[in-house]
């Protein structure tokens, strides 16, 4: 895999989980809105398991569409929901579907990434690459939290809303100005 296409994927992969990781505040959101404790833990269990449900189905438009078109519609998705939690704060049912809807972009786009880096790299340096990948999501899931915290303590709930929105957009934005995404033939 050229460096600059391992490159793209591995910084789309941290705005990614860095949304992810915004999220992590979100049930201190919900109980700050009186969402009761069993409700918290079936919405943000919700958001897993149409990620799993949906992962076989982004393999499928993989084949058929192509990694860049999941990756967008998957970055999308993603940054869609993260603002729309800010509109619907205390509708549970809506916020239910939201976590579905969040779940499917999150289970399209890591598909499509993994798919991108087994598909372009070469066989000798997959490992490396998949470790590199793997890297940039721990260290989103590791710094961003308390990026996240910082902004709702100084800026109030929303912010986690829309620090998630603003890394999908910006990994929307960057795949959207990339180059061309084949393979180049030798």
């Amino acid at each position: 895999m050229s460096n600059y296409k391992l490159a793209i994927i591995n910084i789309l992969t941290f705005l990614v989980f860095s949304n992810i990781a915004f999220f992590f505040m979100y049930p201190i959101y919900l109980s700050a809105v009186d969402v009761s404790k069993t409700a918290i833990g079936l919405i943000m269990g919700t958001f897993s398991v149409a990620s799993l449900m949906v992962r076989p189905i982004a393999g499928k438009s993989i084949d058929r569409v192509g990694e860049k078109p999941v990756l967008l519609s998957g970055l999308f998705l993603i940054f869609a929901c993260s603002l729309l939690y800010h509109v619907i704060p205390k509708m549970v049912g809506a916020i239910y579907i939201l976590r579905i809807v969040h779940g499917i972009g999150f289970s399209g786009f890591i598909a499509a990434a993994f798919s991108t880096i087994a598909k372009f790299t070469p066989r000798e340096t997959m490992g490396r690459a998949f470790s590199h990948n793997g890297a940039t999501m721990l260290a989103a899931l590791g710094f961003v939290p308390l990026a996240g915290e910082r902004l709702m303590d100084a800026f109030g709930h929303p912010a986690i809303f829309h620090g998630g929105a603003a890394t999908t957009f910006l990994g929307f934005s960057l795949l959207v100005f990339t180059r061309k995404w084949e393979r180049k033939r030798s």
